[in-house]
C-alpha cells in the first residue's frame, strides 16, 4: 500500500498556515472540557523494508503485505482558550505486519529440483498507548454546526501481547523446543512515538458532538529488543518475528539490521460529550459592529 500525501493535499505547508490564521482570526470556538470515545480501522506496517528485500535475490522475495488492524479508546480534551487546548487519554492500538513471498528451502524439506518455498506469515502486536497532544480548533459560532480540529504530539505505548503464525513450520525436531517461546522477548516493552490527526466535529446539541477523524502514528525508536536467539533456533523466530530471509542469519543479526518502527494510519468515528463549560470569549469592539441595528 503506497500512500501519496500529494494525492490528498497539494500543499500541506500552505494548508497548515491557512488553518492557523483561521484559528486565531476570531475567537468563537467553544472552550471547555470534553470526554471523547472513538474507534476505527487502521493500516499498519513495520518499516524495515531494506532488511527483507535483499538486492541479490531479485523478485523472489515479496516482503510485507498490506496489513490492517483496529484502534479505539477514550480521550480527555480541554480547550483552555477559544482556539487552543490539549488532549490526553488511553487507547488500544493493533500493530504488526503480514508477510508473503518465496525464499530458499532452509531446511532441505523440498523434493526434486525445487529449492524455493512459498510462505505466508504474520505477527500481531497489541499496544496500550497514552498520548499527550496539543490541539487547535477552528471557528465555531453559535449558529454553526461543524468545525475542524487538528492535534499533534508525543505518545508512549506498552506492549501487552505478541502473536505469530507461519504456514511453513520448521521440522518438528527443531520446533519441539520452542513451542512455548515468548515472542514478546523479541520486542521492547515500551514504544515512544509521534502522533497527529485531524477531525471534523459535528454539533448535535449544546453538549454532544459527533466526530469523523484521521490519525497517524509513528515510532521514534527501534521496536526490536536485543534478545539473542540460540544458534539452533528456527528461522521463523528470527528478526523481525516470522519474516523469512534469503539465507539463514546469525543469531546476532540485529546488530547489523536497520531499525524496525511502527507506522499506523487510521480513520475513526467518535462521540464527544462536554462535561464542563469554559469561560465565554472576551468581548471585542468589532462584535458591536456586527450587531443588527448598530451602524
Amino acid at each position: 500500500m503506497h500512500i501519496t500525501p500529494s494525492g490528498l493535499i497539494k500543499n500541506p505547508i500552505s494548508l497548515a498556515i491557512a488553518f492557523v490564521i483561521c484559528c486565531f482570526s476570531a475567537s468563537r470556538a467553544q472552550s471547555g472540557q470534553y470526554i471523547q470515545v472513538w474507534g476505527g480501522p487502521q493500516y499498519v506496517s513495520m518499516l524495515n523494508v531494506d532488511d527483507y528485500y535483499p538486492a541479490n535475490f531479485g523478485d523472489f522475495f515479496n516482503g510485507g503485505d498490506d496489513t490492517y488492524r483496529t484502534s479505539f479508546g477514550i480521550n480527555y480534551i480541554k480547550n483552555i482558550s477559544q482556539t487552543f487546548g490539549f488532549q490526553t487519554g488511553i487507547y488500544y492500538s493493533g500493530a504488526g505486519q503480514k508477510y508473503s513471498g518465496t525464499v530458499q528451502d532452509f531446511y532441505g524439506t523440498l523434493k526434486g529440483d525445487t529449492i524455493i518455498e512459498h510462505y505466508n506469515s504474520q505477527v500481531w502486536m497489541d499496544y496500550i498507548r497514552v498520548p499527550i497532544f496539543l490541539r487547535f480548533n477552528s471557528i465555531l459560532d453559535e449558529k454553526d454546526i461543524m468545525n475542524i480540529s487538528i492535534y499533534m504530539g508525543l505518545q508512549i505505548g506498552y506492549l501487552t501481547d505478541v502473536r505469530w503464525a507461519v504456514n511453513i513450520p520448521a521440522p518438528d525436531s527443531i520446533m519441539a523446543g520452542y513451542k512455548n517461546f515468548d515472542a514478546k522477548k523479541l520486542f521492547n516493552s515500551i514504544d515512544v512515538g509521534l502522533g497527529a490527526g485531524a477531525e471534523f466535529n459535528f454539533k448535535l446539541s449544546k453538549t454532544l458532538y459527533a466526530n469523523l477523524g484521521i490519525r497517524f502514528d509513528k515510532s521514534l525508536g527501534n521496536v526490536e529488543s536485543k534478545f539473542v536467539l540460540p544458534d539452533n533456533a528456527p528461522i521463523e523466530l528470527y528478526y523481525p518475528l516470522s519474516t523469512k530471509k534469503e539465507t539463514r542469519p546469525s543469531p546476532t543479526d540485529l546488530d547489523v539490521r536497520n531499525p524496525s518502527t511502527h507506522i499506523a494510519l487510521g480513520v475513526y468515528l467518535a462521540l464527544t460529550y462536554k462535561i464542563k463549560e469554559g469561560p465565554p470569549p472576551k468581548h471585542r469592539p468589532v462584535d458591536d459592529l456586527q450587531t443588527p441595528g448598530v451602524n
